[in-house]
């Protein structure tokens, strides 16, 4: 699963910055970082808030990939 500029996208879309996601998430800014560097995935917890957040389908914030 990767979610590598979903988020951020969505974010900026919203017009929300790093620090009200995490708010309204309940996570830290930090790992709002990490989510858009794609150096980690939220939990599925997470992604379901993502999903009601920016009013979007699960499939619009996660990409399933490939292992190689």
């Amino acid at each position: 699963m990767r979610v590598v500029n979903r988020v951020k996208a969505l974010r900026t879309n919203a017009g929300m910055t790093q620090k009200a996601l995490a708010e309204r998430v309940g996570v830290t800014v930090p790992c709002v970082c990490r989510w858009e560097r794609g150096d980690m995935n939220p939990e599925l917890e997470k992604v379901f808030r993502l999903s009601a957040i920016f009013g979007v389908p699960i499939d619009q914030i996660v990409q399933r990939t490939e292992s190689a």
